[in-house]
């Protein structure tokens, strides 16, 4: 496995052990998703939440 896929992995594991403080009934999406989702869409320079929930069609 090269370096930046175990720095990847490495990444991974620590978002996947934070915490879920959000009420059980009200989750749609795995919370590890939503910080991955937005991580990369920060690294994109995306800057409303709109451009993440409904990227543009090219």
């Amino acid at each position: 496995m090269s370096e930046n896929n175990q720095n990847l992995k490495e990444l991974l594991i620590h978002i996947t052990q934070i915490e879920d403080k959000r009420q059980t009934l009200k989750i749609k999406h795995k919370l590890s998703d939503i910080v991955v989702i937005t991580l990369f869409a920060m690294l994109a320079n995306v800057e409303y939440w709109e451009e993440i929930e409904e990227p543009r069609k090219k």
